[in-house]
């Protein structure tokens, strides 16, 4: 190993453990100041130790330093950026020095991203997708969203946010706290707030407070999440509310003792229940 490389990884390995070298370095700077009197010369042999352990976090803090400058520009005049006109005394900060790759910035006046009022600090994901604080309630693609959180994507449609009143989507009368996300596909998830449930037309039952409904962008239900410790009555059957929906079967687990198949059967037992017919049968292949 060079001698260049020895220091290097001596500043590394100070760097890393900067909660023992620096607590020791303070230690021993404080013992070669004051102990002058019964240390002697051994004094300066004390603070030549403690300025070494201190300088891989010096130099460490001051590279930190260097990039947090480097990696920011605070604007002292009206700029756009990545499409957005963002105003003076917003704080933008970059992945890069060369300030070409943007981040995220602090928003000191209320600023329009894609239609969306934003404040506060605001993120750009690598798929063009914003996230940040909503300045007030809002319509986003038909969604009345509440102020707070809340996500668009690169063309200006709703990711994700919280619902600011109740809203109807096909079948399903969503209350206010509603979490709207956009998931895989053409899904929406649903997360409903911890006081409320939905009324699910399609299953002849009412989705229990605090689950997550995987509906498609044309109403139909695939699946109730999050519900392990809840139930759902789906065809005088009680299940957990954890269930998926192929086609016109609900699958899912007996929430209760129930006689199935002819047999009495126990809790967690997976079962398949036949919208269309009315039937009860036990599930095969098993979910997982």
């Amino acid at each position: 190993m060079s001698d260049l490389s020895f220091w290097a990884f001596l500043i590394l390995l100070g760097a890393l453990y900067w909660f023992v070298t620096a607590p020791i370095a303070v230690g021993l700077a404080i013992l070669g100041w004051y102990g002058r009197r019964w240390l002697g010369r051994w004094r300066w042999v004390v603070l030549a130790v403690a300025a070494l352990l201190a300088a891989p976090v010096a130099f460490y803090g001051l590279n930190i330093a260097y990039d947090q400058y480097a990696l920011q520009r605070a604007l002292d005049r009206d700029e756009t950026v990545k499409g957005v006109q963002f105003y003076a005394g917003s704080t933008l900060r970059f992945y890069d020095r060369d300030q070409k790759l943007f981040e995220s910035a602090e928003l000191r006046r209320v600023t329009n991203i894609l239609g969306v009022p934003f404040i506060g600090t605001i993120t750009l994901d690598g798929f063009g997708n914003w996230e940040g604080t909503l300045a007030a309630d809002q319509t986003i693609s038909g969604w009345p969203c509440r102020s707070g959180r809340v996500g668009i994507e690169n063309d200006g449609t709703l990711w994700f946010c919280h619902l600011a009143s109740a809203h109807s989507y096909y079948e399903y009368e969503l209350p206010a706290g509603t979490m709207v996300n956009r998931g895989s596909g053409d899904t929406w998830l649903l997360d409903l707030p911890r006081d409320k449930g939905v009324a699910i037309r399609s299953l002849s039952a009412t989705a229990p407070p605090d689950v997550t409904l995987t509906v498609t962008s044309d109403g139909r239900l695939k699946s109730i999440s999050r519900g392990l410790e809840k139930t759902i009555i789906v065809h005088d059957v009680s299940l957990q509310a954890f269930l998926e929906v192929v086609g016109t079967k609900v699958r899912g687990k007996l929430a209760k003792p129930s006689v199935v198949a002819g047999e009495q059967q126990s809790v967690g037992t997976r079962v398949s229940i036949d919208l269309a017919a009315g039937t009860v049968s036990l599930a095969e292949p098993r979910l997982k």
